[in-house]
C-alpha cells in the first residue's frame, strides 16, 4: 500500500515479497515521486502470519507531525505516525461526501469517527455532529479538523461504541 499526502508518502507492506523488496521499492518511489519523507505504516498484525515484525518509521527524508491536505474542500490534519493504517482512509473520500446529503438538516452519530472524516463532511450539512471513536488520539484529531474548518456542530464523546448503541437503545 502506498498512500500520497501532497509532498509524502506512506507505505505498508503486508507481505514477505513485499518486504523483501523495501528498500528497491522506496528507491523507486523517491525516483518517480521525489517525495519530501517517506513513512513506513508495517505495524498490522497480519505481518506475523508471515514471521515479518512489526515496523514503523522513517524511510526516506523527513516527516512532519501534522500533514494537512484537503479533502472535499476540507482541510484534514493527517497524522501518518499515530493515526490508522496509513494515517486516513483515502479511498472513502467519495463516501465522505456523499453523507452531506444525508446528514442535511438532521442530527448525526458518526460512531469510530477515526479522525473526523465522515464527521467534518456531515457537519457541512447538519445541525449537529456527534464523533464517537474509543481512541482520544482521534477525537483530539477530530477537534483539530474542526478547528481548521471553523466547524462548531461538532461534539466528540469517547466510547467504546458498542456499550454507547446499548446504552442509547435502552434510553429509547
Amino acid at each position: 500500500v502506498v498512500d500520497k499526502y501532497g509532498d509524502y508518502l506512506v507505505v505498508q507492506c503486508l507481505s514477505l515479497g513485499i518486504h523483501q523488496r523495501k528498500k528497491q521499492i522506496v528507491a523507486d518511489l523517491v525516483r518517480l515521486f521525489n517525495p519530501k519523507g517517506i513513512y513506513e505504516r508495517s505495524d498490522v498484525a497480519v505481518r506475523t502470519k508471515e514471521g515479518l515484525p512489526l515496523e514503523k518509521g522513517v524511510l526516506y527524508g523527513e516527516i512532519p507531525t501534522e500533514i494537512l491536505v484537503t479533502e472535499n474542500g476540507l482541510t484534514m490534519s493527517v497524522d501518518v505516525v499515530n493515526g490508522q493504517k496509513t494515517g486516513y482512509f483515502l479511498d472513502q473520500k467519495e463516501n465522505r461526501f456523499a453523507v452531506r446529503r444525508y446528514a442535511s438538516g438532521g442530527r448525526v452519530l458518526d460512531c469510530f469517527c477515526n479522525s473526523g472524516g465522515f464527521s467534518l463532511n456531515a457537519a457541512t450539512t447538519a445541525k449537529e455532529v456527534t464523533a464517537v471513536d474509543v481512541s482520544e488520539l482521534a477525537l483530539a484529531n477530530v477537534k483539530r479538523n474542526a478547528e481548521l474548518n471553523g466547524l462548531t456542530n461538532i461534539k466528540t464523546e469517547q466510547a467504546d461504541v458498542f456499550e454507547l448503541l446499548r446504552e442509547k437503545k435502552k434510553a429509547g
